[in-house]
């Protein structure tokens, strides 16, 4: 899996174009929605429907703020729409693993709680749809 991290993969219209060029089954997205805000600025909802077949997992990660801003709270406590992310994602077909990529407090036990709230955030996501 290619991860969204800027450049060729920034943006979901980029990753659709890239994927098209390379036209391989065994090369897929690494769809981190946390990243697109980043590295890009830009909608990871964009043409989310269109680059589901070509996700081959899902990071799920928070941001707050715009491109730049190095503020990852716990996922479901900053600003990635993960509501309708999760929602469109199984409306689209997604089937595959979502991991939580970043826990990032000071402690063991601080991060260990963080990444309990993050699956039960997601947890709730994927049993309502």
């Amino acid at each position: 899996c290619l991860e969204t991290h800027g450049g060729l993969t920034g943006t979901m219209p980029s990753c659709l174009a890239l994927m098209k060029r390379l036209g391989h089954p065994n090369v897929q997205i690494g769809y981190d929605p946390a990243n697109i805000r980043f590295y890009e600025g830009a909608s990871p909802l964009e043409n989310l429907k269109e680059l589901t077949p070509v996700i081959g997992h899902v990071h799920a990660k928070d941001h707050i703020g715009g491109k730049d801003s190095n503020n990852f709270p716990t996922v479901g406590k900053g600003e990635v729409a993960y509501g309708e992310i999760i929602d469109t994602l199984i409306k689209s077909g997604y089937d595959g693993c979502i991991s939580v990529e970043r826990a990032s407090a000071d402690t063991t036990e601080q991060r260990a709680q963080e990444l309990k709230d993050a699956y039960k955030f997601l947890s709730g996501l994927v049993d309502r749809s």
